[in-house]
């Protein structure tokens, strides 16, 4: 992914910060980077979940994969709002009172929610 290499020092999350959560997410299981439990964008169905939201930062080095799984949720015809934050950084959306981007993904993730909440399942 390009944003591992563009991001990858000076951004707060650093790539080898990346490598290093992976694998202790992993606990060493290489093989389970295919797993779809561990890895939902390595799932060869996407179809039939639910809604998703996609928020991804200019300036995070995992920032090509959230865009990867939003366009692969799309292609499976799952509802996706995907919003790249020009200029934020892995975690904006944690600092929401010294961040305004954080705060607008708040909102998007509240009416996202909200949404769900209140509507039918499908199918219903």
């Amino acid at each position: 992914m390009l944003s591992y290499y563009e991001n990858a020092v000076g951004f707060f999350l650093t790539t080898a910060d990346v490598v290093w959560f992976w694998g202790n997410y992993l606990g060493g299981d290489t093989a389970a980077e295919t797993d779809p439990y561990a890895c939902p964008g390595s799932a060869s169905d996407l179809r039939n979940l639910p809604p998703a939201v996609v928020i991804t930062g200019d300036f995070d080095p995992v920032r090509d994969d959230g865009d990867i799984y939003a366009a692969k949720l799309r292609a499976a015809a799952v509802p996706v709002e995907a919003r790249r934050f020009p200029g934020m950084i892995h975690g904006f959306v944690a600092l929401p009172v010294e961040i305004p981007a954080g705060k607008r993904a708040i909102q998007m993730i509240a009416r996202a929610a909200r949404r769900a909440w209140t509507s039918p399942p499908s199918g219903a």
